[in-house]
């Protein structure tokens, strides 16, 4: 029946089955993301869709050296199980759920997905962004949207924000950047505007080449790419206003820009932090919220360093694709989080390794191009 029912679906043609697909790893995504516990239906809901994309979607693993990184990370964090009670701090049932939970999140490394799932994920970032601005308007506390934490909530509109501007669709990016402003998140509003930047800077590269080659004489483009440059030029004023605005002129983020009280923050997170040769498992710290130390902490530095290896190997393919701008985004609030990883996010980490690893070329849609000529 299961071989009938498959052949049925195949009539349809490998478009539809790629959108199937998609629209699966979309949801498991999700609901993994707005799950608040694991008992939850939303968690069952992620798993049950998991576990089907692995049955009707194809498997590839992508380079040896991404398998061999993918293997070592999961082996320490199994290993971490046994280690947590021979040489660890005896946390053996948060290690047994960590180690658990990261199965069907890396299970969507090993399905054969393409960028489509970045598509399906849209009404989830506006559906999130809309409840953030919803609930900022109408409650005193920080809004967490569907999030259980706003800092969480923060970092998941930094990565719509970030594939949202390589897509022709970027006035969408609007109401996800008032809902981050809202959550108050402070790395994730400081990764989205170094994220940004980069993509103003650019663009503006890219135009201001378009601009003053010998194409520059020509009416219309001249005109258009002018236009560009402008608008690009002040959309960069007004994020370093807000950059300003946020560092300077707000009492909840002096403690960033303050030398003497950010020192003493890292002496105290550090104190305890030892990266280990063996997995030890879960361990308790004050604050340690960098991945690849907490990595090397709990699963040891084998791990670690592989955690970094697969982050570095995904940037250096597809450069400028979608895929890639959100990479960079979980690469950067994974310095100073762990849910990039550890968490309700870390299946989207392991999805876009996948896609960098193991898609050729630029394939994205909506890849970046001169703002002028979409």
């Amino acid at each position: 029946m299961a071989a009938a029912a498959r052949k049925a679906l195949s009539i349809l043609g490998p478009e539809w089955m790629a959108h199937r697909n998609a629209a699966l790893a979309a949801l498991a995504l999700t609901c993994a993301f707005a799950m608040p516990s694991f008992g939850s239906v939303l968690f069952g809901v992620s798993l049950t869709a998991t576990v089907v994309i692995l049955y009707v979607a194809p498997l590839s693993f992508g380079p040896p050296k991404a398998v061999g990184a993918v293997a070592i990370i999961l082996g320490s964090s199994f290993l971490a199980i046994p280690g947590s009670l021979w040489w660890g701090d005896g946390h053996i049932f948060p290690t047994v759920g960590i180690a658990l939970w990261m199965l069907p999140a890396a299970a969507l490394y090993f399905a054969d997905l393409t960028e489509r799932v970045l598509l399906w994920l849209v009404p989830a970032f506006l559906i999130h962004a809309g409840v953030v601005i919803i609930e900022g308007l109408l409650s005193a506390s920080r809004p967490v949207g569907l999030a259980h934490n706003p800092n969480l909530a923060g970092g998941f509109l930094v990565i719509g924000i970030a594939y949202l501007l390589t897509t022709r669709f970027k006035w969408l990016a609007g109401p996800l950047f008032i809902a981050l402003i809202m959550t108050e998140s402070r790395w994730a509003m400081v990764v989205c505007c170094l994220l940004v930047g980069f993509q103003l800077l650019r663009c503006v590269r890219l135009d201001l080449r378009a601009l003053f080659s010998a194409r520059w004489f020509e009416g219309r483009r001249r005109a258009q790419n002018g236009r560009a440059i402008l608008l690009q030029a002040a959309g960069g004023v007004l994020l370093v206003t807000l950059a300003v605005t946020l560092f300077y002129h707000a009492d909840r983020y002096r403690s960033l820009v303050n030398p003497g009280r950010l020192a003493s923050d890292i002496d105290v997170r550090l104190a305890s932090v030892v990266p280990q040769v063996a997995p030890v498992g879960v361990v308790e710290t004050d604050g340690l919220h960098n991945t690849p130390v907490r990595i090397a902490v709990e699963s040891g530095v084998a791990a670690g360093i592989a955690w970094l290896a697969l982050g570095w190997w995904a940037l250096r393919r597809r450069r400028w694709a979608g895929g890639w701008w959100m990479m960079l985004g979980i690469l950067g609030l994974a310095m100073m989080d762990y849910y990039p990883f550890m968490g309700h996010m870390g299946g989207l980490w392991w999805l876009l390794v996948g896609l960098q690893m193991k898609l050729a070329g630029d394939s994205s849609p909506a890849s970046v191009e001169p703002s002028g000529q979409t």
